[in-house]
């Protein structure tokens, strides 16, 4: 069991350390994060119908945008979500394109997207897994609020943002400690998400010490919680602090 943990503990990190989460959660997570009742308001509070040949065309419009290979989808979504990574990690002028092509997707589902970019539709689409539709989700969300709310203080402060998520102990500590405590307790699923939110808000703050601690601290937290949005709903909030 202790070897499983270990082996858990290095996955995790090398797919979380950047911008955007890229988690291959423990079946016992995934089941608890599957069943849990925001999903059910979540169902209730899109009623508009995802249509499947408008979601595949809006999707390959946003790769092609971004030079990724256009049959990239919620199906291989881990290789999205790595395309979509590196991507980031270039410079500004990427961000900004990668916000633009996040900005066209939206706009080319329109009434659609909260549907289609959700785990019921998903479920039901042909190929898709649990863990790939989870994860497709995961990445949008992280994605809906980094180039909306989130957006001014990646822009201000993208080099040492960028530093934290690929250099910091800190953070590396607190995606590991998450990464153990869902092996261990997936019923507090919620409870380790909220945990390791506050604990990435330090190590962004600390990170980024000469520039805007307190931005960076509240964005780091946000984009982290936000990605879990589906599964824990409104059950907490970041600060500026």
């Amino acid at each position: 069991m202790k070897a499983v943990v270990v082996i858990l503990v290095a996955l995790f990190a090398i797919c979380y350390g950047q911008f955007f989460a890229n988690i291959r959660l423990p079946d016992e997570a995934l089941d608890f994060a599957m069943k849990n009742p925001a999903q059910k308001a979540a169902k209730t509070e899109n009623p508009a119908v995802c249509i499947t040949v408008n979601f595949k065309r809006c999707q390959s419009a946003f790769d092609n945008i971004l030079g990724f290979d256009t049959t990239l989808d919620w199906k291989n979504s881990f290789a999205l979500t790595d395309a979509i990574q590196n991507y980031a990690q270039g410079d500004r002028i990427k961000f900004l394109n990668l916000c633009y092509a996040r900005s066209y997707f939206y706009q080319c589902l329109g009434a659609q997207y909260a549907s289609c970019v959700s785990l019921y539709n998903l479920l039901d689409e042909d190929g898709s897994t649990a863990s790939e539709a989870y994860n497709f989700v995961q990445t949008f969300h992280s994605l809906d609020f980094i180039c909306n709310a989130g957006f001014e203080e990646v822009l201000n402060q993208y080099a040492c943002m960028k530093g934290v998520t690929t250099g910091s102990p800190d953070y590396d500590m607190c995606i590991s400690n998450f990464s153990t405590k869902l092996g261990q307790q997936p019923q507090q699923f919620c409870s380790h998400v909220n945990e390791t939110s506050q604990c990435i808000q330090k190590a962004f703050s600390k990170g980024c010490q000469a520039t805007d601690p307190r931005g960076s601290g509240w964005f780091g937290c946000e984009t982290f919680r936000q990605s879990f949005e589906e599964t824990c709903g409104e059950t907490s909030r970041c600060f500026v602090h």
